[in-house]
């Protein structure tokens, strides 16, 4: 299979066979050679959005689709080189497109709100987290998904459809990063700025200087977090997302399973094992024993709670989710 990930400023394509083994993704800025897609008997679009696409009013959306002339452009030129082959179009952007006002809307005023929105990221992450719940654990209609990378975020799903997120408007809100602040009092902005500091530099600041990072100096990398537990970057990651589980709880009225992807490593199951105790006094039930596989299970069988971790590894994501995407025609 072919997978084309388009990207406003970029494309990236690489190749997935039948046993779902792939080969590395592969940059480039011209066109996919033709005789690359006559060969494919399937091709999957992948469409991932830029920066704040997601805060867009819908008419907004529209416009910025028009004005981008190369997606059609790829769209034509594989239909054409390979009309025979199954051509299916999964766009990041779907999965959030019902979220429910109460989730996404800012307390501004009304013609700011309509601007200016809570938006979800890593959505074919969450969204195939769901999916694959539901295939162990049929019975489930509601979790909440987390996704554990350097920019970590969550989101409540209930029957399939998210309902509550920790992302906000642009990368530096809701969880803290590995370099972005998080979730902040936007008056240290003003501050800022009432100091002589430029727009520039205090997103700079606080997008690439700030996070977890800088909490904790030491730590080269996010997955030291979760070698190191004893570090404060470690702790405030593990406090926020105790925050973050809480609210969400509340939101679905309920709390039946819990997914976290991201790398598997013993340090990480380990951390997250740490991190869920406080949920013994509301029926979680760790395992005994922890295999690290592709997906691993944290609870035992007598556990209310279920809770996975699942290997985030984005070409199979892509690859798994091939049979949810719409059909391309011609």
């Amino acid at each position: 299979m072919l997978i084309i990930n388009i990207h406003p400023t970029e494309t990236a394509w690489s190749f997935v066979d039948d046993t779902a083994s792939t080969c590395s993704i592969h940059h480039y800025s011209k066109p996919i050679p033709m005789e690359t897609i006559r060969q494919e008997s399937r091709i999957l679009y992948l469409i991932s959005p830029g920066q704040n696409d997601l805060q867009l009013a819908p008419e907004e959306q529209r416009t910025v689709s028009q004005q981008a002339p190369h997606i059609q452009t790829i769209f034509r030129d594989c239909l054409r080189a390979n009309p025979r082959a199954d051509h299916r179009l999964l766009s990041e952007n779907r999965f959030y497109q019902n979220l429910p006002p109460l989730s996404t809307r800012y307390a501004l005023p009304a013609d700011l709100a309509t601007r200016f929105q809570r938006a979800g990221r890593d959505a074919l992450t969450h969204q195939w987290a769901w999916i694959k719940a539901k295939s162990i654990l049929p019975e489930v209609k509601s979790l909440i998904s987390i996704h554990l990378n350097s920019a970590p975020n969550a989101v409540a799903i209930k029957n399939g459809q998210p309902v509550d997120l920790s992302a906000g408007f642009s990368q530096m809100d809701g969880l803290p990063g590995f370099h972005s602040c998080g979730e902040i009092d936007p008056s240290l902005c003003l501050t800022l700025s009432e100091k002589g500091e430029p727009p520039a530099a205090i997103e700079h600041l606080l997008a690439a200087q700030s996070g977890l990072s800088s909490v904790s100096p030491e730590l080269a990398s996010f997955s030291q977090i979760f070698e190191q537990p004893e570090s404060l970057a470690s702790k405030v990651l593990s406090h926020q997302l105790k925050k973050t589980i809480g609210g969400m709880a509340s939101a679905l009225n309920a709390l039946e399973a819990i997914v976290f992807s991201g790398e598997i490593t013993p340090a990480l199951t380990a951390w997250l094992v740490d991190l869920l105790e406080p949920l013994t006094a509301f029926g979680f039930i760790p395992t005994s024993t922890i295999s690290c596989e592709s997906i691993t299970r944290l609870n035992s069988p007598a556990s209310r709670i279920q809770v996975f971790l699942m290997e985030d590894t984005p070409w199979k994501i892509a690859y798994e989710m091939f049979s949810q995407a719409q059909p391309l025609q011609s």
